[in-house]
């Protein structure tokens, strides 16, 4: 229903139903009704409240779906929201990859590395003062912890580098990019504190406004189970001998561990 379909509907109301909710109205007779029951006025002010709702979603449809996301005193003239994926808009972004070996990888950051599977995501868009960024947020709830004061059961918020959407690539995000609900995998980020910070177009953002955790980039940092077989980057695990499952990279975590 457009809003013309709407405003036609409400004027071919029957005046009886009208008269219901309006004490002391003339009946076609010239007698006055007598005062409508107090439930039957509360329920028409409902109906009228719900009928303008409905007006003002058709006339705004663009605010659909666009919900803002409250952020401290420490981010600074930027906004946040949460945004639909047909808002986001497919382009593609260039990014660099900061070398590390993989002893940086696994003990140069203090990561925390655990088992599980992602339960929802949501896109985001941050305006920095006029320039826009979008991202997603994920919730990963933990099955297996290898280090860090995570705990299995545990549901955390984990900030993806990139949206997730067909038709939205980030150079150097090629694993970030493909995680999808009810996805599991085994992954590695960094635990948000004051020091987490993004300064840009005059804009301030503190990182544990939107979430607890967040990947470093979208290459290194997780390893994910896809119809396909295994995700992650090989180029960053040289010593990673063809694994074939989860478990082939949790032995292989646990070696890393142990071995720095």
């Amino acid at each position: 229903m457009n809003k013309e379909e709407l405003f036609e509907a409400i004027n071919d109301i029957d005046d009886t139903y009208i008269a219901e909710v309006t004490p002391g109205r003339l009946s076609n007779t010239g007698r006055t009704k007598r005062p409508v029951h107090p439930v039957r006025w509360v329920a028409g002010i409902a109906a009228c409240a719900a009928a303008f709702i409905f007006a003002v979603v058709l006339m705004h449809p663009a605010d659909h779906g666009r919900i803002p996301i409250e952020l401290s005193d420490a981010s600074k003239n930027i906004t946040a929201c949460y945004i639909d994926a047909e808002d986001v808009p497919g382009i593609s972004v260039a990014a660099c990859l900061v070398p590390l070996t993989e002893e940086e990888i696994f003990h140069k950051y203090n990561t925390v590395i655990f088992r599980g599977t992602v339960v929802s995501i949501r896109n985001i868009e941050l305006n920095y003062n006029g320039w826009k960024e979008y991202r997603a947020i994920a919730e990963i709830r933990i099955s297996q912890v290898y280090r860090g004061d995570c705990r299995t059961g545990d549901t955390l918020t984990v900030l993806l580098p990139c949206p997730i959407m067909e038709g939205y690539h980030v150079s150097a995000c090629n694993v970030a990019e493909a995680v999808r609900t009810g996805m599991e995998g085994i992954f590695m980020p960094v635990k948000y504190d004051n020091t987490y910070i993004c300064t840009q177009n005059g804009a301030t953002l503190q990182y544990n406004d939107l979430a607890e955790y967040g990947f470093l980039d979208g290459a290194r940092w997780a390893f994910l189970s896809a119809d396909a077989g295994l995700l992650f980057d090989p180029y960053a695990f040289e010593s990673l001998d063809t694994p074939e499952t989860l478990d082939d990279i949790e032995q292989y975590i646990e070696k890393m561990l142990r071995t720095y």
